[in-house]
């Protein structure tokens, strides 16, 4: 068995609540093998750490947004929201610190497609939700994109992304591929007792390909709705199933471990006097 092959069946065996710190240790024993350290993080590339900006920064247009590979520039990260390299130098603000500007038009798009995905994490997860849209070119001229949403709380943790790429728009349609990783925690608390205390993990992953229709005159929009009509879907999809399967079935066998083994049902006394009486026991050698 391979390195790569090893070390994804022990991630895909532990608890999704242990991810980010199981992936961190991996990555330290791989760190001589670059090949395997890289497959690993492509296929777990979560949970994300985090920009929270300063009430300055707030000021001056900056948002929370997520600190990921697909943003990451030399030893920096780049904002979606502002453009701006952090951690940026000091003494510099928002409007003086050096930003991100290789693609004008690309990094106009790319601030719509925030703008709507800010929307919707607002519209699923609350005004605390982080969101953030990263948007490249591929090497063919195509667009490539990377979404992910995440919402903390006292009881645990939500950390969604989505791979999306496309292929070239014929002049009705264009087919969209989006794999969709997704990492929820729960931390119940129950009782606050070390014996009691369970979390609710699970780490999912769902690969949806469409092909959708598109208005050439619209061509912008018609990319932001469909995308957007899978990204949704696919976490609905997610969430039923966590809810539907998942917490129900780590409830279950829960319940079946804490649950007190049954009392033996007590004996009716007229049946236990029957059982032991002789004429029963005669009856018995007779038959």
């Amino acid at each position: 068995m391979s390195a790569t092959d090893a070390v994804q069946k022990l991630l895909q065996t532990a608890p999704a609540a242990d991810l980010e710190k199981n992936v961190k240790s991996f990555a330290e024993i791989l760190k001589n093998n670059p090949d395997a350290k890289e497959a690993m993080l492509k296929k777990y590339p979560m949970p994300f750490a985090t920009y929270t900006p300063t009430e300055e920064e707030k000021k001056q247009g900056e948002k929370p947004f997520i600190l990921c590979r697909q943003n990451r520039v030399g030893d920096k990260h780049r904002s979606p929201w502002t453009r701006v390299l952090y951690p940026k130098p000091k003494g510099t603000t928002v409007n003086t610190a050096p930003k991100f500007e290789e693609d004008e038009l690309l990094l106009t798009i790319e601030e719509k497609f925030n703008t709507v995905w800010e929307a919707y994490t607002n519209l699923y997860y609350g005004h605390d939700g982080i969101s953030s849209v990263i948007l490249n070119e591929t090497e063919k001229g195509d667009l490539s994109g990377f979404f992910a949403v995440q919402k903390k709380c006292e009881e645990g943790s939500w950390n969604s992304m989505h791979f999306m790429s496309m292929e070239p728009p014929t002049a009705k349609t264009c087919t969209y591929r989006i794999i969709s990783h997704v990492l929820m925690v729960l931390n119940p608390g129950i009782n606050g007792k070390e014996s009691t205390e369970v979390d609710l993990s699970s780490y999912m992953v769902k690969d949806t390909t469409k092909e959708l229709k598109i208005l050439p005159a619209f061509i912008m929009t018609s990319h932001i709705e469909n995308i957007g009509t899978i990204l949704e879907a696919n976490e609905i999809d997610i969430r039923s199933s966590i809810e539907r399967v998942h917490i129900p079935n780590t409830a279950e066998a829960l319940d079946a471990i804490q649950k007190p083994p049954e009392a033996p049902k007590p004996v009716n006394p007229l049946m236990g006097m029957m059982m032991s009486s002789d004429i029963l026991k005669k009856k018995k050698i007779g038959v």
